[in-house]
């Protein structure tokens, strides 16, 4: 997560369009992530190749989700001067960590499994960057390319 958020200094604009990308990228593998690290382990006999996989996995959605704040904060620096926006982001983002421990400990581990809730809380998400490109559709520059990977990030986290 901290690669994730001291890459934030390359990124200079389209920081709404970073933002819907990572958060596809971030729903895709945390949908199939957990099938496929459990396909692996079943598949081969070596700990170490799915090891190396749930390596990746954890790669590739802890860099990206590093680098959520730090987009969020980008673009309320633009879109509001609000004082305390940092604490009001992290306060949401906190609130949501804590919903979805409980949701996911009390809830949907017990009636779905690993693979089942891996699938919803990628769609839930998906489901989330759906609403948000489409309040701010217009800021968009390929929309038509945009709205492909939603829906395929969709069916790809409900496939699961």
């Amino acid at each position: 997560m901290g690669l994730g958020s001291s890459s934030m200094s390359r990124i200079k604009k389209d920081y709404l369009v970073k933002l819907i990308y990572s958060e596809i990228v971030i729903s895709v593998c945390g949908a199939l992530g957990s099938a496929v690290i459990l396909l692996t382990a079943g598949a081969t006999k070596s700990g170490l190749i799915t090891c190396l996989i749930a390596l990746i996995f954890t790669a590739i959605i802890g860099f990206l989700a590093g680098l959520e704040i730090p987009l969020v904060y980008a673009l309320t620096d633009r879109m509001d001067r609000q004082e305390g926006r940092f604490s009001i982001i992290l306060v949401f983002d906190y609130l949501g960590a804590l919903l979805g421990a409980l949701l996911f400990s009390f809830f949907l581990m017990p009636v779905f499994d690993l693979v089942g809730t891996s699938g919803i809380l990628g769609m839930v998400n998906v489901i989330f960057l759906s609403v948000l490109f489409y309040k701010y559709k217009t800021s968009f520059p390929r929309r038509k390319l945009i709205k492909f990977f939603i829906i395929l990030s969709f069916l790809v986290c409900g496939s699961v």
